[in-house]
């Protein structure tokens, strides 16, 4: 009986396992298995750039030795700013010089198109010193700014707006301080001046300039040259602090054995402006020295000079005044005497030396003093604001010479620059 049961179980069983693969055949059939899609990305359109905005954060710039980059700003022309991975900046290179630079826009990702703009470095500025009036001749000086320069423009005029009767001048060497500009016909005028360098950008040549300087007047005044032999001496860096302080020039005609014992006075000569000249080394009479003494005497002060100023000795004062033919040939320098002698190596006074020196000047005067003696130090402390205050401007007689339009020549005498 249960054997039966079993087997009428079995079947049951069967039968339900046969419909149900039969329902699972039709539902596969009714319903055939999806396909699964791959996307294929879509390559953004390319926008071709046209008259971008490109905005540097500055244009102008002037020279401080260092790299100058400036910041860049790209917008469309509504205003739209573009990200700064929408494009690559390339610059020139040597930023840091005084010239002409390009900041290439390369436009990159969906953006198409290259663009090119420019920026400057300028030189620096320089700024006036003094400027003066004497006779037709407008004297000008300027604080040495020879960094990245080629030269300066001076520009004068009849009015501080410069408007009226302007003229321009060029000083091609970049290490002068001082020039000269002849027939000035007026009372008064207005000077200014700036600084350029010499450039080339895209195959051109041209100027670059600096700022203006800020404008000075220049009235009439007079010349003089103040002139000390036989030192330096242990007083002369007394007599340079009182130079410096009213802006006056003096020359130094300085005895060649006693040069390197005052190395700091001769370098303070010069960087206030004064000028060193040869006095001999021994200080002998040349008026009648054989040409081989003469030659000797001058070469080696001019050696001892140089050595400490850089610069080639230019003028020579014979001492006492001697000059002959030996020394004109051999000395192959202007040989320069004085139109005031102040007696101050016999008197030993300062107050017949400001006398002597003050009483009787006229433009032009060649003064002969010894900063040697204590008496005329003392006396220069009162010597020069007193001229100062007279209207005189004390210059070195290479100076005063450049001012007069008077050409010094080897071998000749000067005893002063009287017109």
């Amino acid at each position: 009986m249960q054997g039966k049961w079993k087997r009428k179980m079995l079947v049951v069983l069967c039968s339900i396992a046969a419909l149900l693969l039969l329902n699972v055949s039709e539902i596969s059939a009714e319903e055939p298995q999806k396909q699964t899609e791959t996307e294929i990305p879509v390559e953004p359109e390319t926008v071709i750039v046209k008259n971008p905005v490109i905005k540097l954060s500055a244009v102008d710039y002037t020279y401080n030795g260092k790299v100058q980059t400036p910041k860049v700003t790209v917008t469309d022309k509504s205003g739209k700013r573009y990200s700064s991975k929408d494009y690559k900046l390339t610059y020139s290179s040597g930023r840091k010089n005084v010239g002409k630079y390009k900041v290439k826009v390369t436009f990159r990702g969906m953006y198409k198109g290259t663009f090119t703009t420019t920026f400057q470095i300028r030189p620096k500025k320089t700024t006036l010193h003094k400027t003066y009036l004497n006779g037709n001749s407008l004297v000008v000086y300027w604080k040495k700014q020879s960094s990245q320069i080629t030269g300066y423009q001076v520009q004068y005029a009849l009015d501080q707006r410069f408007k009226k009767g302007v003229k321009n001048s060029y000083v091609k060497n970049n290490s002068d301080v001082f020039q000269v500009i002849r027939n000035v016909k007026s009372s008064k005028s207005y000077v200014r001046i700036r600084t350029y360098k010499q450039t080339r950008f895209d195959g051109k040549t041209f100027n670059l300039y600096s700022d203006w300087s800020p404008v000075k007047s220049a009235v009439k005044k007079k010349v003089v040259a103040l002139t000390y032999d036989d030192g330096p001496g242990k007083k002369t860096g007394k007599l340079l602090r009182r130079l410096e302080k009213y802006d006056a020039h003096a020359t130094f005609f300085v005895v060649g054995n006693k040069v390197s014992s005052y190395k700091s006075e001769i370098k303070k000569m010069k960087n206030i402006g004064c000028e060193v000249g040869n006095h001999s080394y021994s200080h002998p009479n040349l008026g009648s020295a054989s040409m081989s003494k003469v030659t000797s005497e001058v070469n080696k002060t001019n050696s001892r000079i140089k050595a400490i100023t850089k610069e080639n000795v230019s003028l020579m004062r014979p001492p006492y005044g001697s000059i002959g033919s030996s020394l004109k040939k051999g000395a192959k320098m202007p040989l320069i005497l004085w139109s005031i002698d102040t007696r101050d190596w016999q008197t030993r006074s300062a107050s017949k030396t400001i006398s002597a020196a003050t009483g009787k000047i006229k433009d032009g005067d060649i003064i002969l003093m010894h900063d040697i003696h204590n008496s005329t130090i003392e006396a220069s402390m009162k010597i020069i604001p007193q001229l100062k205050k007279k209207g005189y401007e004390m210059v070195t007689v290479s100076e005063m010479a450049k001012i007069k339009g008077k050409k010094l020549r080897s071998g000749s005498r000067y005893a002063s620059m009287k017109n």
